[in-house]
């Protein structure tokens, strides 16, 4: 229960430092019961706050009024990921890809690289694949990573690919296909990409972070139809966290760029 209200008052905040809601209408996100008193919510609430606070996620949970809880987040966990968030290098995404396509949540990701830094999370998510046995990879890839287990290294990748396969070097593989190349990331059209630069430029100034473009590597603006401006991520990991991080401030900035209000930003990603 914990890990599910983590995960829903972090995406309900959108970046606030506190988030309040109803407890009979938190209930049924979470979900618990349905119960009709406030008192058995609480109850039934009570261990999943404890385990919150001790985690550090949040430095208060209040109660307000009749029926409203209130989640103050705590400036440990949001320094933590905002420094992220704002002072991420590639390193950082290419570490986050990789835990994302080992199994773990964008957030559990993010905050992992956060914490414990990119090359370490690259070095047991690159080590994934050679441990043995493993009945819940994704568990013991975070277990890994936070606890700093003793690895099985992973073969070195050099001399096996100085190793000719007798078998396949002779003739291709009948299994091969065109489908395993890399897609081709899609041609930018000339007047949104004009627009998504003047827009990358207002971000930069208003989030004041050189390094604020490093999120966008790879995102592609596909499409200036009226007031829609649609953006191609490479990938469902890139497209997750500029949804989550980013939407906001696009949408302000391309507000303001086209000064309508019936704008559209959709974000979509190529495979």
């Amino acid at each position: 229960m914990a890990k599910r209200l983590y995960r829903l008052v972090d995406l309900k905040r959108g970046g606030a430092t506190s988030w309040s809601t109803d407890l009979f209408d938190l209930q049924l996100r979470i979900p618990i019961g349905p119960y009709g008193y406030v008192s058995k919510i609480k109850e039934k609430l009570s261990a999943a706050h404890e385990e919150l606070l001790e985690k550090g996620f949040v430095s208060d949970i209040a109660y307000l009024q009749k029926s409203t809880v209130v989640y103050e987040i705590s400036d440990a966990f949001r320094h933590r990921r905002k420094g992220l968030e704002l002072a991420g290098t590639r390193a950082d995404f290419i570490a986050i890809k990789l835990l994302t396509e080992s199994g773990l949540r964008g957030d559990v990701a993010r905050d992992l690289v956060a914490k414990h830094g990119p090359e370490r999370c690259t070095r047991y998510a690159n080590a994934l694949p050679h441990q043995n046995e493993l009945r819940n990879p994704a568990g013991w890839l975070r277990r890994a990573i936070e606890e700093g287990y003793e690895i099985d290294q992973p073969p070195d990748q050099q001399s096996l690919l100085l190793q000719p396969d007798p078998d396949t070097t002779s003739k291709p593989s009948p299994t091969s296909t065109a489908s395993d190349s890399p897609p081709e990331p899609p041609s930018p059209d000339p007047v949104a990409e004009e627009l998504f630069e003047q827009i990358l430029d207002d971000l930069e100034t208003n989030e004041d972070s050189v390094s604020l473009r490093n999120w966008f590597d790879g995102t592609v603006p596909v499409s200036l139809d009226g007031y829609t401006l649609t953006l191609s991520a490479p990938n469902p990991v890139a497209q997750e966290y500029i949804e989550r991080r980013f939407r906001t401030p696009l949408e302000e900035a391309l507000r303001s760029r086209l000064g309508h209000n019936t704008l559209r930003l959709v974000l979509i990603y190529y495979t």
